[in-house]
């Protein structure tokens, strides 16, 4: 699914989101950012709106300003109740809710 987005300059994108996106999370202002490889791209919705619209396609809101895409390969630490991104360089760490623990773990079983 593409989707328009801004990109650091404000120009309009399309984005594929399936296949780009690592993760959304708002950033200080409140606007959603999709963090792909390459940069992060502002959100031209609300993170309700793309968490409804991109659950059925595998994404979850895992906090209330942070939306992964569980077909990216995570890795998830129970203690810390975070999720880390296989595979990337950096240190990218998010933190998942209480409240969106079993939604993960639901999620990911019913994947397996």
């Amino acid at each position: 699914m593409y989707i328009p987005v801004k990109d650091a300059e404000g120009n309009i994108q399309l984005l594929h989101v399936s296949q780009d996106t690592l993760f959304m999370q708002t950033d200080q202002s409140g606007n959603l950012l999709f963090h792909t490889d390459h940069g992060a791209y502002q959100s031209i919705r609300r993170v309700e709106e793309w968490a409804s619209l991109l659950h059925k396609v595998g994404f979850l809101r895992v906090d209330r300003g942070t939306i992964v895409n569980l077909n990216k390969a995570w890795l998830f630490d129970s203690t810390l109740r975070v999720l880390k991104p296989l595979g990337m360089i950096g240190s990218i760490v998010i933190p998942v809710s209480g409240k969106s623990v079993d939604k993960l773990h639901q999620t990911l079983n019913e994947v397996l």
